[in-house]
C-alpha cells in the first residue's frame, strides 16, 4: 500500500508575503487572532500516529518520539531524530521544518476563516492567507514577547448567523505559552528516552521552571539580559552575529558547530552555537538553585514548546 505523504510546498500565494516581529504581528488583530486560532486547533488534533499533522507529530519530527513521520522506514535508517545539528544540514533541513508549521498554520487558519459569516468571511480569508510565522528578535529586546508569557488570552470567533458579527471570549489558554499534552501513556514512552524524568509526569511545556515546575518568563529575560549570567546573551549577539555575516567566507564556519578547518570539530562559534545558547537560556532556569531543566533545553523536545516556531 502507497503511504500517503504531505508536500510542503509553502503557502500558496501570487507574491511573497513578510515575516514579521511576533511584537508587531500581535498588534495584527485578524492575523494575530487567526493564528492563535490556528495554533488551538493543530494543538487540539490526536497525538498518535493517525494525526501525523497535529502538532504533537509535527512537533515530534525534531526529535522524539523517534519514530518514521509519513514514510516508511528502510532497513538503513538511522536510529533517533530526523532534525540535524553539528552539521552542514543544520540551517537548510530547518527551513522546510519551519515551512511545514507555517503551512499547517495557514491551513487551519483558513478552515477558521470560512465559518465567519458572509459580511466578514472574505476579509478573514485575506488574513489568513497572508500569515506567517513571526519571529522573536531577542536581539533587540531579549525579554519573552508580552504575547506569550501569559497563560491566558483573548480570541475573537465566529458566530452563528449569516451576518452575524465576532464574538471576542476572554480568558482561552494560550496556545503560546505552553503545549498541553494530553495522555500521560504517550509522554512515558516518548520522552523518558530524554533522560529527564519531570518532563514525563509534566503535563504542558515549561520555560526556566522552578523546582515545583512552574514556569518563569521573567528568567528568560534576565539570563537573556545580564552578562553575568550569559555574557553572550541578548543585545551583545549583535555584533558577533554580523561579522559572520559579513565576514565568514565558509559555509560551513558560519553555519554549525560542528565545522573546523581542515576537519570536524564541536566547538564552533557559528550560527548555531548563538541559537543552542538561546534554546538553552529559554528553557532552564539557571538562576535559581535546584530549578528543573525546561523543554527548550533539550533538542529532543524542544519543538513541543510552542517558542521554538
Amino acid at each position: 500500500m502507497t503511504m500517503k505523504t504531505y508536500p510542503i510546498t509553502g503557502v500558496a500565494s501570487q507574491a511573497p508575503r513578510p515575516r514579521r516581529n511576533i511584537n508587531d504581528f500581535a498588534q495584527d488583530p485578524l492575523q494575530w487572532n487567526l493564528f492563535l486560532q490556528a495554533l488551538i486547533n493543530l494543538q487540539s488534533q490526536g497525538e498518535d500516529t493517525h494525526s501525523p499533522l497535529g502538532y504533537y507529530q509535527v512537533a515530534g519530527v525534531h526529535g522524539t518520539p523517534y519514530i518514521p513521520w509519513m514514510e516508511k522506514a528502510d532497513a538503513d535508517d538511522r536510529a533517533g531524530d530526523y532534525c540535524t545539528h553539528g552539521t552542514a544540514l543544520f540551517l537548510t533541513w530547518h527551513r522546510p521544518y519551519l515551512l511545514l508549521f507555517e503551512q499547517r498554520i495557514v491551513e487551519e487558519a483558513l478552515t477558521i476563516a470560512r465559518n465567519f459569516s458572509d459580511k466578514y468571511r472574505a476579509e478573514y480569508e485575506e488574513a489568513a492567507l497572508n500569515i506567517r510565522i513571526p519571529y522573536w528578535d531577542w536581539a533587540t529586546d531579549s525579554d519573552v514577547p508580552q504575547s506569550i508569557r501569559f497563560a491566558e488570552t483573548d480570541i475573537t470567533l465566529p458566530e452563528v448567523g449569516s451576518d452575524a458579527p465576532p464574538v471576542t471570549r476572554k480568558g482561552v489558554p494560550n496556545p503560546m505559552y505552553s503545549y498541553k499534552f494530553k495522555t500521560s501513556i504517550r509522554r512515558q514512552r516518548d520522552f523518558s528516552i530524554v533522560g529527564v524524568q519531570e518532563m514525563v509526569a509534566w503535563e504542558e511545556t515549561k520555560r526556566c521552571p522552578d523546582e515545583k515546575g512552574i514556569s518563569h518568563p521573567e528568567i528568560v529575560d534576565r539570563q537573556l539580559r545580564i552578562p553575568t549570567v550569559n555574557p553572550t546573551a541578548g543585545s551583545s549577539f549583535r555584533d558577533p552575529i554580523y561579522k559572520l555575516l559579513t565576514l565568514v567566507g565558509s559555509y560551513g564556519a558560519f553555519g554549525n558547530t560542528g565545522w573546523q578547518t581542515g576537519r570536524p570539530g564541536p566547538n564552533n562559534i557559528s550560527l548555531e552555537h548563538y541559537h543552542n545558547i538561546i534554546h538553552t537560556f529559554t528553557g532552564t532556569n539557571y538562576i535559581e538553585e535546584n530549578s528543573k531543566e525546561g523543554h527548550m533545553s533539550e533538542v529532543g523536545v524542544s519543538a513541543f514548546d510552542p517558542i521554538f516556531w
